[in-house]
């Protein structure tokens, strides 16, 4: 899964600089204290895990889990929030770009039926 889709890129670049890849380093170990880091951060956010040290109960877990899935619902909706914007300012733009060359083809009809009766007139 690429990261960006979960994480905004300040947070992925803070990662980057606090875990770098290095290639002696096994793989499962690097995940581990990035995906350790990920989840601390946001564990941290939710009062009732902020001393956590991460040995949960189940049922702290299962409302970790809860907590993990409402911010992901929360993170799609800013998303679609945020795509919206966009498109809509993407189609305003568009918009106005073809209004403009809608005119501009209007006058130049314009002038070339007025062109075009002069030389009629001729």
């Amino acid at each position: 899964m690429n990261s960006s889709l979960c994480l905004r890129a300040e947070r992925i670049n803070q990662l980057k600089q606090k875990y770098p890849r290095s290639n002696d380093q096994p793989i499962a170990e690097w995940v581990k204290a990035v995906t350790r880091e990920i989840i601390s951060l946001s564990s941290s956010a939710i009062p009732q895990f902020a001393a956590c040290d991460g040995d949960l109960t189940q049922a702290e877990a299962d409302d970790l889990n809860e907590a993990a899935r409402e911010w992901k619902a929360e993170q799609r909706v800013a998303g679609s929030v945020a795509l919206a914007r966009e498109f809509l300012e993407y189609y305003a733009k568009e918009s106005e770009r073809l209004d403009a060359r809608i005119a501009r083809q209007i006058n130049f009809l314009i002038e070339l039926k007025a062109k075009l009766k002069i030389l009629g007139e001729s």
